[in-house]
């Protein structure tokens, strides 16, 4: 091991379990921002390192400079590929997003790799308008991991977007009738309604007016969240929407009161 690395990984703690992985490993330089008063160690690696690796890296490597303002790691891997980049796309999704239950949705994107493009499938236009403006952060954070440079490019499931078609029922005639308000979960609702098939950018609040054809319940088990995927469509178009609770209270009522064929 290089004896630079050496004397750096003592210094951080890193537990002897993982020294193994840096045998061959060498620090290549550690550059120093003057402007932004901060040290970036870069690393040369043989292969991707543990998700648990990164993740000490990150929290301690500012151990090496405690009064300088920034620390940070960035690793060169010389048998870079894509074989594990939903892996480690979902680490970054996490990493950028935080304890958002956002990053539930992207749980089961489908991964290609074509030359350096990176393809990523979502299930409808709202996932996908919510992942391009997250590209930019996302390939800087696995490229600090190793990976060569890319391109993200997101796709729509096909497959997902038949199956909803499939299953939407036919549109009704709707009698408009005075009904009480009834707000089962947050706030009375005074944006100006949009169609769904106009959703063509991504906004950070909308609202639609939509009749409910399908709904699922799903409880992690982590965490304690609940995930609750409507199936909606205001016959202009459909997607999916979801709710993520972590209050048990809030998430009984909702199971109670959203019901298939609700408007």
């Amino acid at each position: 091991m290089d004896e630079h690395l050496e004397l750096l990984i003592k210094e951080i703690g890193l537990k002897e379990d993982f020294h193994p992985l840096f045998e061959t490993a060498l620090i290549e330089k550690v550059n120093h921002f003057q402007k932004e008063d901060r040290y970036e160690f870069v690393i040369q690696v043989e292969d991707y390192l543990p998700i648990e690796v990164y993740k000490f890296f990150e929290k301690n490597i500012g151990k090496c400079y405690p009064t300088s303002g920034e620390v940070t790691v960035r690793f060169l891997v010389k048998n870079n590929n894509f074989e594990k980049i939903n892996e480690y796309f979902l680490f970054a999704l996490k990493t950028i997003l935080g304890n958002s239950p956002l990053v539930e949705m992207y749980n089961d994107c489908g991964f290609r790799v074509d030359e350096n493009v990176v393809f990523i499938t979502v299930a409808n236009k709202a996932e996908k308008l919510k992942l391009n403006g997250l590209k930019k952060n996302i390939i800087n954070f696995l490229k600090n991991l190793g990976f060569p440079d890319f391109k993200i490019k997101v796709e729509i499931d096909e497959t997902k977007g038949e199956c909803i078609l499939k299953e939407e029922p036919e549109p009704v005639p709707v009698r408009k009738t005075k009904v009480e308000n009834k707000i089962i979960f947050g706030n009375e609702i005074k944006s100006r309604i949009k169609q769904i098939d106009d959703l063509v950018i991504e906004e950070d609040n909308v609202a639609v007016e939509c009749l409910v054809f399908a709904i699922d319940f799903f409880e992690t088990k982590k965490n304690n969240l609940k995930i609750i995927t409507l199936k909606i469509t205001d016959f202009s178009n459909s997607m999916y929407a979801k709710l993520f609770v972590n209050d048990t209270d809030v998430y009984n009522k909702l199971k109670s009161n959203l019901k298939d064929g609700s408007w």
